[in-house]
């Protein structure tokens, strides 16, 4: 019963046997048998949390690297015969937001 039960309820909640394990014991530490009843839901609750909280952290970070990327290559391109206006991206519009509070701060 102690291998089995850990086994079969990971596979319906999606959990590693060994953290169903850890979850029924910190959750009979905590709260006795009713602790045990909702140990592995809170527990399965927490890893889905942790692994959309992962997910979300690494798709930002793979949209900054391709935004930099696109201002890389808009940077190596030539600009047109003086017709064309540089573009300017809303990175570059907040460092000239901070330049003019910076002045703005030097003058007072």
């Amino acid at each position: 019963g102690n291998f089995i039960g850990p086994k079969l309820l990971s596979k319906s909640v999606e959990v590693h046997p060994l953290l169903v394990t850890i979850f029924l014991i910190f959750g009979s530490a905590i709260g006795g048998f009713l602790g045990m009843l909702i140990a592995v839901p809170i527990g399965a609750l927490i890893k889905l949390l942790f692994v959309r909280f992962i997910d979300h952290k690494v798709e930002k970070k793979q949209q900054m690297e391709k935004e930099a990327n696109a201002v890389r290559n808009q940077t190596k391109e030539p600009m047109g015969q003086g017709t064309e206006e540089p573009q300017v991206t809303q990175g570059s519009q907040e460092v000239q937001e901070e330049e003019k509070v910076q002045e703005e701060l030097r003058e007072k």
